[in-house]
């Protein structure tokens, strides 16, 4: 078997320092052992041949890179899950491209559209919106009649979506607009003794200042 001196040689992030051993396989085959340093700082022991011939390019840190990379960009999380942020994305993208998504009507069908740097890049969007906050949370849009993108975007729970919609009716009281739950909130009584009040048609200043009856 010819020798093969790889002392001072770089394969991947892999320089050798020195032979260590040879590894009998077989009766006729017998690999050679070096002693080599990873970029990562790793000594580790490998077969010459595995270095030559590419398929070992480092300590082991290179596939955990880039499996990791893969998985971020793919959205995967362990044990094969799609993370929840990698499906929000999918389903922005759904609302607002497919035709046959039944949130269509509401969102692309009007012109709603994900910003060009997200809809190419689902690492993006997670830089830009971070990972969510809980399992209650969902993308918002705080102004609907805008698009996806990290300017109009939010992690928001199910009641601070609910006052964003854009059927809901403002008020204002005060100089300031209100949407019916916060008006309510804000003049101390329940919002559907406020929503009953303005449906019998009262005006707005005479269901805010009109006292509760008591039971």
């Amino acid at each position: 078997m010819q020798f093969i001196d790889n002392t001072g040689k770089k394969f991947g992030r892999l320089t050798v320092i020195g032979f260590s051993h040879f590894n009998q396989e077989s009766p006729r085959v017998k690999r050679s052992i070096w002693n080599c340093k990873c970029d990562c700082g790793t000594m580790v022991e490998i077969c010459g041949k595995r270095m030559r011939n590419g398929t070992t390019l480092s300590c082991g840190c290179l596939r955990r890179e880039t499996t990791t990379k893969k998985n971020f960009i793919h959205g995967s999380a362990k044990r094969g899950k799609l993370s929840p942020e990698y499906n929000t994305w999918c389903e922005m993208i759904r609302r607002t491209e497919n035709k046959n998504c039944e949130g269509f009507k509401n969102y692309g069908h009007r012109g709603i559209s994900m910003c060009h740097e997200w809809r190419r890049s689902f690492p993006v969007f997670f830089k830009d919106m971070g990972p969510k906050p809980s399992p209650k949370h969902s993308i918002e849009r705080k102004d609907n009649n805008k698009g996806y993108s990290k300017a109009n975007c939010k992690w928001a729970v199910r009641h601070e979506q609910a006052r964003n919609k854009r059927n809901n009716r403002n008020f204002v009281h005060e100089k300031t607009s209100y949407c019916l739950t916060d008006l309510a909130e804000k003049i101390g009584i329940k919002k559907t003794t406020f929503y009953s009040r303005l449906k019998r048609g009262w005006s707005l200043e005479k269901a805010i200042n009109t006292p509760v009856r008591k039971q």
